[in-house]
């Protein structure tokens, strides 16, 4: 009886599964039919099918430049936030400051406060810093955002760290920075790597800061916006499929990267 009831459990747990995954990716059978098609316009299904669309993006020096300036945003916001979280996180779990708790909460705010209120307070300052449509103003707003990832992958990994194998080090007359280098970094790298790749994600995706502090240098992701709003073409479609294919890539590395941490201390 026990085991008929766990049989129908399981059976309906899996249907559930099932149901959410398709609803989350029934977008994805939408959007890629639809940047291959034809016609001048959205339609799906497509009655013939083309490269026309992805062709156009790859010959548009507006489209180009936007996806180049989201990349160079996106990398320098990877290198600097992967400094900024692996510090921090080293702080967090290393020290023994009283109220510790409340300021690592603080440093984990961006992932809870409305993305619109840190814009608001970023446009507020970046105008008085004349960082309004700057490059740097775009890797520092990004920054606020992705810090916090870095930060709890490293930290995790910190977590897990055998500290007597640096003492070990140092003992045998190991400088800090040696041991750091050759023991420590080594051991935590999985949990930077993951960190920056989330980094690199979340700031090559941003919207809503990207609008706010560009102006008139427009990100990809603001520049499909403007599109949503003035005209709608199958090549919103066709770049949508390219962001989509870009990002599983992204959480396949995350994944591998995981994966191989796991085998490695297993």
């Amino acid at each position: 009886m026990l085991a008929g009831k766990s049989k129908v459990g399981r059976f309906l747990l899996w249907t559930l599964v099932i149901f959410v995954l398709l609803f989350l990716a029934l977008p994805l059978f939408i959007v890629f039919p639809i940047s291959f098609s034809s016609s001048s316009y959205l339609e799906f299904p497509p009655k013939n099918l083309s490269l026309k669309w992805y062709q156009d993006y790859f010959s548009s020096h507006v489209w180009l430049s936007a996806t180049l300036l989201s990349l160079k945003v996106a990398l320098m916001t990877m290198l600097l936030t992967s400094v900024i979280g692996t510090l921090a996180a080293f702080g967090f779990a290393r020290t023994r400051l009283k109220g510790k708790g409340v300021f690592f909460l603080l440093t984990l705010s961006p992932m809870l406060v409305p993305t619109i209120v840190i814009s608001v307070a970023a446009y507020s300052l970046f105008a008085k810093l004349y960082l309004i449509e700057n490059f740097w103003g775009l890797v520092i707003g990004h920054s606020l955002l992705a810090s916090p990832f870095v930060l709890i992958n490293v930290f995790a990994s910190l977590q897990g760290f055998d500290i007597t194998l640096e003492r070990a080090s140092t003992s045998l007359g190991a400088t800090k920075l040696r041991t750091f280098y050759h023991v420590t970094f080594p051991l935590i790298r999985p949990g930077i790597m993951t960190g920056a790749l989330f980094a690199f994600l979340i700031s090559f995706e941003e919207l809503v800061i990207s609008m706010w502090v560009s102006g008139s240098r427009y990100t990809l992701p603001v520049k499909m916006w403007m599109d949503v709003r003035l005209e709608i073409n199958p090549t919103l479609a066709a770049v949508s499929s390219l962001l989509i294919v870009f990002s599983i890539i992204i959480f396949l590395s995350i994944y591998a990267i995981q994966r191989r941490t796991e085998r490695r201390y297993s």
